[in-house]
């Protein structure tokens, strides 16, 4: 059965599975911890195309919602809603298609998933925003650390204070997202 009939995505199926194999392993993870942990993974250097946009939730990929839930239909993943956070694991990888993770991508999913994997959804949350607020919305031309943690205060209010987005900060910068 071939899943996903379209171009890029049929190619970069089996490396999503995977990727999502790796995310939800040995641990249960809603869609917005996937959402921040694949956001992270692509811009460590993965290449995936999934088109990062801010959400109420910090980055969020439509794309990347749209090919969950196709997988979903196709019972290659399961995704949990019976609780507050809808919960994904991964069923039958083998029906996916495409192209592996090449072995420099899986040290990258590796090293993201060992230095964020154990954060909780909105710790994530945090650190993806900040992150996307410094490369896309923040000028890049003499930006601070205090000109990225008033771009987030801007759009996610009082949700986080000054302390957790400076520690956040730090682990962006510990981690070579930012310098």
């Amino acid at each position: 059965m071939k899943l996903f009939e379209r171009g890029n995505m049929v190619n970069n199926l089996r490396r999503y599975i995977k990727t999502l194999e790796s995310i939800c392993e040995d641990r249960k993870l809603g869609k917005k911890a996937v959402q921040k942990l694949m956001y992270l993974i692509e811009r460590k250097g993965v290449e995936f195309d999934l088109g990062y946009n801010i959400h109420f939730f910090g980055p969020y990929s439509a794309k990347l919602d749209n090919i969950l839930h196709r997988l979903e239909s196709d019972e290659v993943i399961e995704i949990d809603t019976t609780g507050r956070t809808h919960t994904i694991s991964v069923m039958d990888s083998s029906r996916c298609e495409g192209e592996e993770l090449s072995s420099e991508d899986k040290k990258t999913v590796e090293y993201v998933i060992s230095r964020f994997g154990n954060k909780t959804a909105f710790e994530l949350e945090g650190i993806a925003t900040l992150d996307y607020v410094a490369c896309n919305l923040v000028g890049s031309e003499g930006k601070s650390d205090i000109d990225i943690i008033n771009g987030v205060k801007r759009i996610k209010g009082t949700k986080f204070n000054n302390s957790q987005l400076s520690q956040y900060l730090e682990i962006l910068k510990e981690n070579h997202y930012l310098s």
